[in-house]
């Protein structure tokens, strides 16, 4: 729980320092709100997949993923990278290839689903469609980073899943990033 709290505070202070946001406390409260329910979300749907499969999953902090975010940040104005990720505990036993592209798979599309509602709250005008803006931009963001076909990622283990998928999720979050 800690280590989530932790990862909520570093993604909302992370796409500040990108975004240049003023530093108020309205502002500052709404990238928490906006980075809980995007980290929160996202770690369920990969915790529900992996429990659902027989598995323990676990969220860890990481360091370097943290430095990369605050680092693009300030350089870019672009926070891309997480400073936590997702692990199933597999016993020693790998899983077959269909199961671990579902539990991986599961973490972007919960991002896209966020995106594209926080994208919606943004016609609402006024505190929603600053937080829909910002709500957009870290899913976005989280989506494209987290579909990267590194071992860090979940990209790798949806490759070697479903090509398909991976390039109908991949090409259009890129898209829109790019």
């Amino acid at each position: 729980m800690i280590i989530v709290e932790v990862a909520v505070i570093i993604v909302a202070l992370a796409f500040m320092l990108a975004d240049r946001a003023e530093l108020t406390l309205e502002m500052v409260l709404i990238y928490i709100a906006v980075g809980a329910v995007s980290v929160v979300l996202h770690d369920f749907a990969h915790r529900y997949f992996a429990t659902k499969h027989g598995y323990d999953a676990d969220i860890r902090f990481w360091g370097l993923g943290t430095v990369i975010m605050f680092v693009t940040a300030w350089l870019f104005g672009n926070a891309f990278a997480q400073s936590y990720r997702n692990l199933v505990n597999r016993d020693g036993g790998s899983g077959d290839t269909r199961e671990m592209g579902l539990e991986m798979v599961a973490g972007p599309v919960m991002s896209i689903i966020l995106m594209i509602l926080f994208l919606f709250m943004v016609q609402l005008g006024g505190l929603w469609a600053v937080a829909g803006g910002i709500g957009f931009v870290i899913n976005l963001i989280t989506a494209v980073y987290s579909l990267m076909p590194i071992s860090s990622m979940d990209g790798g283990a949806i490759w070697r899943w479903n090509r398909t998928l991976y390039l109908a999720l991949l090409i259009p979050m890129l898209a829109f990033y790019i």
